[in-house]
């Protein structure tokens, strides 16, 4: 999957199973943030890393539909590789990543 990504012009640097299933909803939220951090003043910059239990904060630009566009298109590209380069890591990894949860599940209680 990464060899078939990167040959459609996606920037991987992380190729384990997980990073390969999560890279696209944590590229697009990182992006999200660092517009929306571009916009205000009251905010740093970089994020401050999350304290354990506790999910970052994000913030969301406000964008118009033509400034939005761009980053839409670019969206619905790397989903569309996504699908394409991902064909047979998805079978192969969605039913072992569901296994794995509902053993930590059944062994923690979560």
């Amino acid at each position: 999957m990464a060899t078939c990504l990167k040959g459609k012009g996606n920037a991987i640097s992380d190729t384990t199973p997980l990073a390969m299933a999560r890279r696209g909803q944590e590229m697009f939220r990182a992006q999200e943030d660092r517009l929306g951090r571009a916009q205000r003043d009251d905010v740093p910059d970089v994020a401050p890393p999350a304290k354990e239990g506790e999910l970052p904060m994000i913030y969301a630009p406000t964008l118009t539909p033509e400034e939005a566009r761009p980053y839409l298109n670019r969206e619905i590209k790397a989903a569309l590789d996504d699908l394409e380069c991902g064909r047979d890591f998805y079978p192969a990894y969605l039913p072992r990543q569901a296994a794995i949860d509902e053993q930590v599940n059944d062994r923690f209680g979560m």
